[in-house]
């Protein structure tokens, strides 16, 4: 009995410090949605094989983990991961093609607005890995067209984007390519489990079950 006993402590001490560490550490996931037309571009096969790209819809869904990335902040001007952690997927034809990102190669997510001191409002998302990337950007310096509240990287919000906002999303893999204008931007960010901690909890639960099954025995 004592000893059953103290395998509980033990095993709700670990549960403890694990739920205490997934509390404290949890990874951000930053998610970004462009999605427009294309203007340009060409498919050999990776689309469905449409050759000319021009006139098509697409979408890029970029999705960074805050946590695994680098954090450069510079006061209220600008937040900046990078080298970032994350993947894209790009859409167009009902195909789909996820890129994933390297720690060799620097990935990023960066947002600036002229309500937190820059000149401009930009957001700008990047991946890539090898000779496959993905980026979209939108940036205005006119105040009248700003369409940032902040710079955070976790605001969330859905907007559809005038003409007179610069825009531009591109694409590049084997099998195809493309430039194109971005219509429409969302935007929002959501809390994911730590992996590691999971994992402990997880150990944790298995072994309180072996400990009822030996009492059990």
């Amino acid at each position: 009995m004592p000893r059953v006993f103290a395998i509980r402590i033990l095993v709700a001490a670990v549960a403890a410090v694990a739920l205490s560490a997934a509390a404290a550490r949890a990874d951000v996931l930053y998610t970004l949605t462009y999605s427009g037309t294309i203007q340009n571009g060409q498919d050999t096969g990776l689309f469905g094989g449409l050759g000319s790209l021009a006139g098509q819809a697409f979408s890029e869904t970029f999705t960074f983990n805050g946590t695994q990335s680098q954090l450069s902040s510079y006061s209220t001007v600008y937040n900046d991961l990078y080298p970032a952690v994350g993947s894209v997927v790009v859409t167009v034809n009902g195909h789909s093609f996820t890129i994933v990102s390297t720690p060799l190669q620097y990935s990023e997510l960066y947002v600036s607005s002229l309500a937190g001191g820059s000149n401009v409002d930009q957001v700008y998302s990047y991946l890539v890995n090898g000779s496959s990337y993905a980026q979209s950007f939108l940036y205005t310096n006119i105040p009248a067209l700003s369409f940032l509240a902040n710079d955070s990287l976790s605001q969330a919000m859905n907007y559809s984007v005038p003409n007179s906002v610069n825009s531009n999303a591109s694409f590049s893999a084997s099998g195809g390519s493309f430039s194109a204008q971005v219509s429409n931007l969302s935007m929002n960010s959501a809390p994911a489990p730590e992996p590691a901690s999971l994992a402990l909890f997880g150990a944790g639960l298995a072994a309180f079950g072996l400990a009822r099954r030996r009492k059990a025995a």
